[in-house]
């Protein structure tokens, strides 16, 4: 199976704006648990949009646009759960849905936090793939071999 290894905020459901936490920072202008949704998801067009998107790095969001699950999300959402996402039990109030919900949403966020580094490191491998030597020489064939296969 090839992994698509880009963010497709379209196809997921603000896994990264629920399931991970953040702190007051340079990049954050607050802290927020994991497993609690951020208060500006679900405020867009779409159910799971971001209501300041068009202005987080003004809004002092610098790590929200910094971030990138490589795919992550969508493949937890699409693949992993068949395009369900983590309120689909329960009320978006987590964590105070219905225990239903609030399990299966847990389950949907450990997914995602377990993967999550997985597609980083695929990201960097595909990348590494694509690169040659400073002398235009290609990279060594076992090597290369190597990386296709951890790719795969």
């Amino acid at each position: 199976m090839t992994l698509d290894l880009r963010a497709d905020c379209s196809r997921c459901a603000g896994l990264c704006c629920v399931a991970l936490p953040y702190q007051r920072s340079a990049d954050f202008p607050e802290s927020k648990p994991a497993g609690r949704p951020c208060r500006h998801l679900g405020a867009g067009a779409a159910p799971y949009a971001c209501g300041i998107h068009d202005r987080l790095a003004a809004d002092g969001w610098r790590g929200c646009v910094a971030f990138d699950c490589a795919g992550a999300g969508p493949h937890t959402v699409q693949v992993s759960y068949g395009g369900r996402g983590w309120d689909a039990a329960g009320s978006r109030a987590a964590p105070e849905l219905p225990d239903a919900g609030a399990a299966f949403a847990a389950e949907q966020f450990a997914t995602f936090r377990a993967l999550l580094p997985i597609f980083e490191l695929a990201w960097y491998v595909a990348q590494a793939r694509t690169l040659t030597a400073p002398d235009g020489r290609a990279p060594d064939a076992g090597l290369a071999a190597e990386l296709a296969h951890a790719a795969d």
